[in-house]
């Protein structure tokens, strides 16, 4: 009997041991009331002391609004500095925002201006101080067709090693005339180190640059899906249902050495690519993903692999993992918290790729789509656009160190929110180990749920405070998954933003909202 008890009490103390292992303890900083006319846009970047973010109107596209820098403590997570950025007149006219980074510890800011006269929009460059006022002369960097839609402007990623900030612009197309595609490579002293001009090959095609990187070495790498010219939209089938359109995927290799581009046309076995998602590794392979489908069906019917050696301008490995006959994973697809056609359950977002360090890599894709409603006021008859944005079920596919692929996994959820472009939605996730943290906003009885039909929708709206749980979904490498409040005790109402989420080394830091209230913290998972 003293056996059995002192086995109990051993299980009892590994169990307590594995709870408190698994328990998030976050350094957080002071709480402050957040302003309701403004919500935090984006972390500008970071340095070993602190980390800058932009706060910006909530309401306003941020090339309109106005913005406020401020710096964030990494010590004591508390506000140490905040200004609003004052936009330079230039050549005697106002400029609107379109960028702010900070590298090599200098703050660099973009602004463009309105030439209405010729129809162009004039990018500037220039540093800042943190008090928010520009130092220098500002220079031009680059200019394009103005344009109404904000998400067709410019374009700005910051290279790997945090030295150079890479500029991309184009005139919009949707058939492919031959517009050329700008890109600069900007220094940190405001120097354009590199200045490339690229024309595609696929002249008469609708074409949709789905994602780009330069690599170290200097090479472009380009993730491309084409509507092959005279190959448009089929008619319309029986019962309503609409063929789906034929697209061409392709990975687009700039061979820096050799001044030349590459066409890697993805191929699936009897099968038919519906997508695609491109990352490098530290070699500069090139790793791509996406669903596929059966030529005349638009359901999905398993993700594919491939890699794309550049140096020797080869694929290395091709892999597809099929799932078409297992009945009840397709049947998740169309339960009912996805949608209701067939545009909406199989509407994938390129997702997030996570390299473990067992030398595989995890493939994250979310459901996401948006619908627009105008409604109309009865007594005025005045119109107003109505956005609604869906972000449910997460896929992931793990892939092994010898490029094969061993499983898919759902990850169930159910976010909904209004004129927010899903602001509290999505998701983030970082490696640990050969495990996958995967972050986002979930309804409070999703926790212990384990039944995906009955997952239970969460709502946000822009005028709203945010509702929701912080949760920490932990994937493990055999494809198990385990779900646990990421604040738990008195934080646990507190929701995040998953672009507010920055990884540094093995600290990460998070921006976390409860009501109008609001807090930075810092954590590290074990």
């Amino acid at each position: 009997m003293r056996k059995v008890i002192s086995l109990l009490s051993l299980f009892i103390v590994i169990l307590s041991s594995s709870i408190v292992a698994q328990t998030l303890e976050v350094e957080w900083g002071a709480e402050f009331d957040l302003d309701r006319d403004y919500r935090y846009h984006k972390i500008v970047g970071q340095d070993v002391e602190k980390f800058y973010v932009i706060r910006k109107e909530k309401e306003k596209d941020v090339t309109r609004s106005t913005i406020w820098l401020e710096s964030v403590s990494k010590t004591s997570m508390g506000i140490e500095s905040s200004y609003q950025v004052t936009l330079p007149e230039i050549n005697g006219k106002s400029s609107n925002f379109e960028g702010l980074f900070y590298i090599d510890s200098k703050l660099i800011l973009f602004a463009s201006v309105h030439d209405q006269l010729k129809q162009l929009s004039n990018l500037y460059v220039m540093h800042i101080d943190e008090d928010g006022l520009s130092k220098g002369s500002p220079q031009l960097v680059g200019f394009m067709s103005l344009i109404l839609d904000p998400d067709e402007g410019f374009k700005f990623s910051v290279t790997p090693d945090n030295k150079h900030i890479l500029l991309h612009y184009h005139i919009p197309f949707s058939t492919y005339t031959g517009e050329p595609l700008y890109f600069k490579l900007i220094s940190s002293d405001l120097e354009v180190v590199e200045n490339k001009r690229f024309e595609l090959p696929y002249l008469q095609s609708k074409v949709q640059i789905v994602n780009y990187e330069r690599g170290e070495s200097g090479n472009y790498y380009f993730a491309i899906q084409a509507e092959p010219a005279k190959k448009g939209r089929t008619s319309r089938a029986a019962a309503g249902r609409v063929v789906k359109i034929q697209y061409n995927y392709s990975v687009l290799v700039y061979n820096a050495k050799k001044d030349t581009l590459q066409d890697y046309l993805i191929k699936v076995d009897k099968f038919t690519p519906d997508g695609i998602m491109m990352t490098l590794n530290e070699d500069e392979d090139v790793m791509v993903f996406g669903f596929a489908t059966k030529r005349s069906s638009a359901a999905y019917s398993g993700v594919y692999y491939q890699r794309i050696d550049p140096r020797i301008e080869k694929v290395t490995a091709q892999n597809f993992l099929d799932f078409s006959k297992d009945r009840a994973f397709l049947a998740e697809f169309k339960q009912e918290r996805n949608g209701t056609n067939e545009t909406e359950w199989y509407s994938y977002s390129p997702g997030q790729i996570v390299p473990l360090d067992n030398g595989g890599f995890i493939y994250l894709s979310e459901q996401t789509y948006s619908e627009k409603k105008i409604i109309s006021d009865p007594k005025s008859k005045k119109e107003t656009s109505v956005y609604y944005y869906h972000h449910n079920d997460i896929l992931a596919i793990s892939v092994d160190d010898e490029n094969k692929m061993e499983w898919v996994r759902r990850i169930p959820k159910n976010q909904f929110s209004t004129n927010d472009k899903g602001y509290y939605s999505g998701f983030t996730a970082v490696a640990v180990g050969s495990k996958v943290k995967i972050m986002f906003n979930d309804h409070s009885k999703n926790l212990k749920n384990r039944k995906p039909e009955e997952t239970k929708e969460l709502k946000n709206n822009i005028m709203m405070n945010p509702s929701g749980d912080a949760i920490v979904a932990t994937l493990y490498s055999d494809g198990n998954v385990d779900k646990a409040e990421m604040f738990p005790g008195s934080d646990s109402k507190f929701s995040i933003c998953p672009k507010l989420f920055l990884e540094s080394r093995s600290q990460n830091f998070i921006y976390a909202q409860k009501g109008s209230s609001y807090k930075w913290g810092n954590f590290f998972f074990e």
